[in-house]
Formats: C-alpha cells, structure tokens, sequence
C-alpha cells in the first residue's frame, strides 16, 4: 500500500505540474525543465503502473479546457482550481507513506552523479505552486520525523513561516524546526540574506530551534558550519530529500537528547 501510495502521490504532483504548464509556462519551465512530450509520457508510465482511475479524467480535463476554453482567463483559472486540487491530492496520498531509511527511494543520495543535474528551481512568485512545493517538501521530511507534525503559512510576531515542524509531545525535549522556502539558493549573498531572515524567524522558539532553508537548487558543496540552520535540497520532479543534507538535519533533531526546551511563545 505505501509504495503505490507513493506512485500515486507523484503521479498527482506531475498532474499539477501537467496544469502548470498550460497556464504559466514561464513558472512550469522554472520547476521542471521538462518538455510537455516528457511530462506526459512520465504521467502515462504512472498511470499505467497505478492503474488509477482519477489520474486519466484529470489528465483528459486539462486537455479539454486547453482545446475547448476560447476564454484565456476562464482556462486559466480552472487549470489553477486542477493545479492546487492535485498538488493537495499529491500532499494526502504522501501522508499514507510510513516513515522511511536512508535507502528509500524518497532520499536522494548526494554522491550520485546525476545529483546536480537534477536540480531544479521552485516557482518563485507563484503563491500557490510554492506553498505546495513547501507541503510536499515538509511531507516528505516529517515521513523521517513520525514524533513530528507541520503547520503551514503560520503567523507569529507580524510575520508568517512557510511551515512550522514541532514535536507531537509539546512537553518533549525534542527542537521546533523553521522551514523557509527559497526558489534557489546559490549566491552567497542571497544565502547570507536568506539566513539573516530565517535566524529572525527562528528568535521566538528560543536558541535550541533548528532552521531549514529549503531550496531545488542548491549550492554545490555548500555547507554550514557551527550553526542550527540547514541548506536541504527538495527535487519536486521525483519528491525526494538530499540523503547527506537531511542525515544531518536527522541527527540535529533527533540527536539532541539532552535538549532542554527554552521558553517558548504560545502557538
């Protein structure tokens, strides 16, 4: 059940990107770099292999209000409604995935030497798709983290966090994690910046809280030293984590035993 779970969990990502595509091709090629022929024999190869029977109507719609839709902002719109319904699918179905090791399909291994190619930048601006890329990154971390749950979009002191990750027990000693979300993350000064703001939103949970700045393109061989805050590379094409970036964040969260919880603002 989980390994069909997550077939179908990507098949559904791939069916808003599909939507993407149609609608925003500027922000679909900043995602993916796939052409509309690959997608679609990726989305075929899933169906095929899932035997879904939602996937194909969802597939034919798209198709219908390209050809069928004389109305530019009508199409768009509902080839957004898709979009966000599939993506949210894609999050559920994650959901079902039990929590996986090191060799699971769902973390990249750094050493591999297509591990740069596959990079690949998350649609920066556009509201919806990076919220969703942000849930099915934090998905497919809190699938490492089972003592752990997410809340997105959330507010604290006038300013909002793409994705707050704290520990089911709240008497635990376990960290709360700060997930930030940047399109790319290669430029020193634009990491020195993106550091700058996450350590902010990281103030209110106190100094034991660990950050992560998530990103699908990263820069190669980057690392920060003596620091709560993680580079974690997230490829949106195969939903997978970068294995030795996420080891890392792992034995930051985990491997804090004798952590001692400071105080923290009411959530």
């Amino acid at each position: 059940m989980s390994d069909m779970a997550a077939q179908k969990a990507k098949l559904f990502g791939l069916l808003g990107l599909r939507a993407l595509f149609e609608h925003d091709r500027a922000e679909f090629e900043r995602v993916a770099d796939l052409s509309r022929k690959d997608l679609d024999r990726a989305i075929r190869s899933l169906i095929d292999e899932t035997k879904d029977e939602e996937a194909p109507s969802v597939l034919d719609e798209i198709q219908e209000i390209v050809q069928g839709t004389d109305n530019a902002g009508q199409a768009g719109y509902l080839l957004r409604q898709i979009q966000q319904v599939s993506l949210r699918k894609a999050q559920q179905l994650a959901l079902l995935v039990p929590p996986i090791s090191n060799s699971d399909e769902y973390i990249e291994n750094s050493n591999r030497d297509d591990i740069r190619v596959s990079q690949r930048e998350f649609p920066a601006g556009l509201i919806d798709g990076q919220q969703e890329v942000t849930r099915l990154a934090v998905m497919a971390i809190l699938r490492r983290l089972p003592s752990y749950s997410a809340k997105f979009n959330f507010r604290i002191d006038n300013r909002e966090l793409d994705a707050l990750i704290e520990p089911d027990d709240s008497s635990s000693n376990l960290p709360v994690v700060v997930v930030e979300t940047k399109s790319r993350l290669v430029d020193l000064g634009r990491i020195e910046q993106a550091m700058l703001q996450l350590k902010r939103n990281m103030k209110p949970f106190g100094q034991h809280a660990i950050g992560i700045l998530l990103s699908g393109v990263v820069r190669p061989n980057f690392r920060l030293e003596g620091q709560n805050i993680f580079l974690l590379r997230y490829n949106i094409e195969t939903n997978a984590l970068d294995y030795e970036q996420f080891s890392a964040i792992s034995t930051a969260v985990l491997g804090r035993e004798s952590y001692q919880r400071s105080k923290r603002p009411n959530i």
